[in-house]
């Protein structure tokens, strides 16, 4: 996605409007590909994006506080182990079958408190919107690679922001070394403002203050809010987006 998919976006972007820079915004995983990209690929980033704008930025995942996610971490070859052998590769299927596995395994005994805990990660009751987060419910699950989770699961079980680990034996044919490379972060170039939230489980804020180092003096804006993961797009108050992101936006723009 950070190699690939991102640029092809940016490019069918930039085509279609005309102009030669835009300002690009993501949350969560759109900050992930981005940070991940603009380090891979520095000068096509740095040549067409004036802005980045990360909304709960999640360059690591390192030091995620939650104990259920940090215990399902230690767990994560087996789990990848038995998606590949039965050739599941999106890990939560389209809409309608996923509703139906949803509503099966949350009447288990023993999944009704990993349900649970779900939905306190996707919506918090004490500064999300009831009426945003169900509308943002309503499309949840969508579909999700599965790699995605297995790559921030090798984050939190190694502590090292590293490319995919594919193992030994595949991460020589593919990095020519035993261990995937380090994100070089050193090469990051780009414009950047970072939100983030002083309730957020999963981009946590020892998670962004790392990030904030990483990145240096390419940080031009970096303000901690009282928000969880998901308020970013569902909060009973949205008035730091219409203040302080479209501040920095109009400065660059």
């Amino acid at each position: 996605m950070a190699r690939q998919d991102l640029p092809t976006i940016i490019n069918h972007i930039l085509a279609e409007t005309g102009v030669s820079k835009i300002t690009y915004i993501g949350h969560s995983e759109g900050t992930t590909q981005f940070f991940m990209g603009a380090s891979l690929n520095p000068d096509y980033f740095t040549e067409r994006v004036n802005l980045f704008v990360a909304l709960a930025p999640v360059a690591s995942t390192a030091h995620i506080p939650t104990p259920w996610i940090r215990k399902s971490a230690d767990h994560i070859e087996e789990l990848e182990l038995a998606l590949m052998a039965a050739n599941i590769y999106n890990l939560f299927a389209p809409m309608p079958r996923a509703i139906a596995l949803q509503e099966f395994f949350c009447t288990l005994p023993y999944m009704e408190d990993v349900c649970m805990n779900m939905m306190k990660i996707l919506h918090h009751e004490g500064v999300d919107s009831p009426a945003a987060g169900e509308t943002f419910l309503s499309h949840e699950p969508s579909g999700q690679s599965w790699r995605t989770f297995v790559y921030y699961a090798q984050q939190i079980k190694s502590g090292r922001v590293a490319l995919y680990d594919y193992g030994k034996r595949d991460n020589n044919r593919i990095y020519g070394t035993d261990e995937p490379p380090l994100v070089p972060y050193q090469n990051f170039a780009v414009p950047t403002a970072l939100f983030s939230g002083s309730l957020d489980r999963l981009a946590s804020p020892e998670d962004v203050a790392w990030t904030k180092e990483q990145i240096g003096d390419n940080v031009v804006f970096a303000k901690e809010y009282e928000l969880d993961h998901f308020s970013f797009v569902i909060a009973k108050d949205m008035s730091y987006f219409t203040n302080d992101v479209m501040n920095v936006i109009n400065q660059y723009n």
